[in-house]
C-alpha cells in the first residue's frame, strides 16, 4: 500500500474504515500480530490497556518503537507469528494485517489454534488479507505470498464464529482493488 501514488490518502481512509470495523478495544489487551511499522499499534495504544506488537522483521519493530515510544502501554517483540507464545486467555483482541498470506494452509491451521487459546472468552480475532478471486501463488521469484480466495479463509477459520466479513472499501474506491478483505471472528 505504501508504494502506491495515493498512499497517504489510502492510509487515512483505510485506517479510519478498519478502526470502525473493530470491536471496542478501550481498556482491553490487544495483540497486533504483523504490527509492521506501527500504523495500527499507535491507534490501539491510544486507548487500550496493553498492546503487544509482534513482527518478524526487527527493522519494522525498531521503526514501530521509534514511532510509538511515547506510549507506555506497548510491548514490542520481534518474532515469527508461529514462534510467538502467550498465556492462555490473555488477549481481548487479536489484530492481524497481511500475515496469513505468507503461510501455507497447515501453518494457518496451527496458528489458528494458538490464536484461539490466547483469546479471552468473548475475545475477537480481526484479520485483513490480500485475496484473489481464485487461489494462486505469486509468480515473482522468492516472493511466497499465497493469494487465496476469501472462501479458502472461510474454510480455514470454519471453527470460529463469523461476526463479519467483507472487503476494505477504501481499497476498492482508491485502488480499484476489491480483494483487500477482512474477517471479524469471535472465539469458538
Amino acid at each position: 500500500m505504501l508504494l502506491q501514488l495515493n498512499a497517504e490518502q489510502l492510509d487515512k481512509e483505510e485506517r479510519s474504515e478498519v478502526l470502525g470495523l473493530l470491536p471496542p478495544f478501550t481498556e482491553k489487551t490487544v495483540l497486533d500480530l504483523g504490527a509492521g511499522i506501527g500504523r495500527f499499534t499507535a491507534e490501539f495504544a491510544k486507548t487500550a490497556k496493553k498492546v503487544v506488537a509482534v513482527d518478524l522483521c526487527p527493522h519494522f519493530i525498531e521503526a514501530n518503537k521509534k514511532a510509538n515510544i511515547a506510549h507506555q502501554n506497548i510491548d514490542w517483540i520481534s518474532a515469527d507469528a508461529l514462534d510467538a507464545d502467550f498465556p492462555a486467555q490473555h488477549f481481548d483482541l487479536i489484530f492481524i494485517w497481511s500475515v496469513l498470506m505468507y503461510l501455507p494452509d497447515r501453518e494457518i491451521q496451527t496458528l489458528s489454534k494458538k490464536l484461539n487459546l490466547w483469546l479471552k472468552p468473548k475475545g475477537h480475532l480481526f484479520f485483513v488479507e490480500s485475496c484473489a478471486a481464485a487461489t494462486h501463488f505469486s509468480p515473482i521469484a522468492n516472493y511466497y505470498a499465497h493469494y487465496r480466495s476469501p472462501l479458502v479463509y472461510d474454510k480455514l477459520f470454519k471453527n470460529w464464529e463469523l461476526v463479519a466479513r467483507g472487503n476494505i472499501q477504501a481499497y476498492e474506491d482508491l485502488a480499484a482493488d476489491p480483494f483487500k478483505c477482512y474477517w471479524s471472528l469471535s472465539k469458538s
